[in-house]
């Protein structure tokens, strides 16, 4: 699963604002994102940026990215 995140970033034309998404994401720092709750789960979120979805899940101290694809085919 890791190997498919990283190949799609490397791939995407959003690449520098998905890594410091997960720079940020691993500081806690991520408020100036567009991100809402994931509809049907508890604890689990979503993050817009650009035709990007970012799934990812918040346990007690940490983040877990989930998926990371393009908007139509996240869903």
């Amino acid at each position: 699963m890791v190997d498919k995140i990283i190949k799609f970033i490397h791939k995407s034309l959003y690449r520098e604002r998905l890594l410091k998404f997960l720079e940020d994401l691993e500081k806690g720092n991520i408020d100036q994102y567009d991100i809402k709750p994931y509809q049907g789960t508890k604890n689990t979120f979503r993050c817009r940026i650009g035709n990007v979805r970012i799934i990812f899940e918040k346990t007690d101290s940490w983040y877990w990215v989930i998926k990371i694809d393009n908007r139509g085919d996240i869903y």
